[in-house]
């Protein structure tokens, strides 16, 4: 599973680095929420590992959705 964070965390910069630019649109926020969900469901889908500071990571990432939307 961690080849599949490494990709995520990849994917997480990129949309970062993206939202600097010009080519950032409003329709990307639903992406990004997309995207924060599968995170939290790849997270789960591991058998939460680190699992003090994956809530933590959790509620972040529950954060950024209320963000987005």
């Amino acid at each position: 599973m961690s080849a599949y964070f490494f990709l995520m965390g990849a994917g997480l910069f990129a949309g970062f680095v993206l939202f600097f630019t010009t080519l950032w649109q409003p329709v990307l926020y639903l992406l990004g929420a997309v995207y924060v969900i599968m995170l939290l469901i790849l997270w789960m889908l591991d058998g939460t590992p680190l699992f003090a500071l994956g809530i933590v990571d959790a509620l972040i990432q529950l954060t950024l959705i209320v963000t987005f939307f």
